[in-house]
């Protein structure tokens, strides 16, 4: 019996997730300073990231290759937030 509810329990939780995600999503609106966002905007964003592999030599490690990435993008929305 104890099983029993035990899986009654986790499939109430997961019904739970499955209506609560859309839910939350359709709340989700872009803010720009407390107000919502009702026209086009967009910011763009600049990084990169090091990789580097590096081999054990006795007790040093040396630094066999490496690959260096830049990451450009840009996110917009599109022209209000409807939260979909």
């Amino acid at each position: 019996m104890n099983g029993k509810k035990r899986l009654l329990t986790a499939g109430v939780i997961a019904a739970l997730v499955v209506c609560a995600v859309p839910a939350l999503a359709l709340a989700a609106v872009w803010k720009d300073k407390g107000t919502n966002v009702n026209k086009l905007v967009e910011f763009a964003a600049i990084g990169g990231e090091l990789f580097e592999t590096t081999e054990k030599v006795g007790e040093e490690e040396k630094i066999k290759g490496g690959m260096s990435c830049e990451v450009r993008m840009v996110i917009a929305t599109e022209g209000g937030s409807s939260g979909e």
